[in-house]
């Protein structure tokens, strides 16, 4: 599908005034609202979006456009941006032979460096890392090239990770009820009764029987899936997917619930400044 094409379809969404959802992943998270097309010129379109969604635009300086009447997702250049109205105009259009639907996983990326031992069981030899991202089913770790060995780092061996992850965990070891608790708080659990409490003031009486753990020290079994060399860091990537059944999958997903609020209150953040008229 070529450029006249794409903006024909353009054009078609416009007059039967359907909608369209922009994609963006802003650090790991994906943010996708939803955008109505207002003019289609033979170069450009004109959209407006929802606000948080302009920052996204206004940071990767590109999105992802999908919608009932298009087969494919859309890539598209940001060239313009009007905080005030919401609106931006997108240029050089080209679809994508394959789907982004992966993208909508959330894969956050730490906000400090996290350094991580790899270990091969039945090796000697190990390497330290830093994380890329992290997900609920997997951990992106860069390594420095002259570790790499294809021999050892290979798609299908199993490795483990240990690393620390910043942050304060209450952990249920000895089967205590919380009787008591917030009803917004997020309970996760891990097949060892691993209990994981949101570290906030509670509002009603709480009995609690359970250790704090800072920054707790952990190691995660799993296999890699893919390897990957990055070009413009001279390293490789290694990406690892975590054991269904590995306990340590309740910390990572309290880390990631974390992780994932602080860049939407940065996102919230960036469009108070951007969107002050000047």
């Amino acid at each position: 599908m070529d450029k006249e094409q794409i903006l024909e379809l353009f054009r078609q969404i416009m007059e039967q005034q359907k909608k369209i959802r922009l994609m963006n992943i802003y650090q790991g998270v994906p943010i996708s609202y939803e955008a109505t097309i207002l003019d289609v010129d033979p170069e450009t379109i004109r959209i407006k979006t929802d606000k948080y969604q302009t920052v996204c635009l206004y940071r990767e300086k590109e999105t992802y456009i999908q919608s009932d009447l298009i087969a494919s997702s859309i890539k598209a250049r940001v060239i313009d941006i009007n905080f005030l109205n919401t609106e931006a105009v997108l240029a050089e259009f080209s679809a994508l032979t394959e789907t982004i639907g992966a993208r909508e996983i959330v894969r956050v990326q730490p906000f400090n460096q996290i350094v991580g031992k790899v270990i091969i069981p039945s090796e000697i030899n190990d390497f330290e890392g830093e994380l890329a991202d992290l997900s609920q089913d997997g951990v992106g770790i860069y390594m420095p090239s002259q570790n790499f060995n294809e021999d050892l780092y290979f798609k299908g061996a199993l490795v483990r990770i240990s690393f620390s992850l910043p942050g304060k965990y209450i952990v249920d070891e000895k089967r205590k009820e919380f009787e008591e608790y917030p009803p917004e708080a997020d309970e996760r659990y891990s097949r060892f009764n691993l209990r994981l409490i949101p570290f906030v003031q509670p509002t009603r009486r709480v009995r609690i029987v359970a250790s704090l753990i800072i920054n707790p020290e952990i190691q995660i079994n799993g296999e890699i899936v893919n390897t990957r060399w990055e070009s413009a860091l001279n390293q490789y990537r290694i990406g690892i997917k975590i054991a269904t059944n590995d306990p340590c999958r309740a910390f990572v997903a309290h880390f990631i619930s974390f992780r994932q609020a602080e860049i939407i209150r940065e996102i919230k953040e960036i469009w108070s400044i951007l969107s002050v008229k000047r």
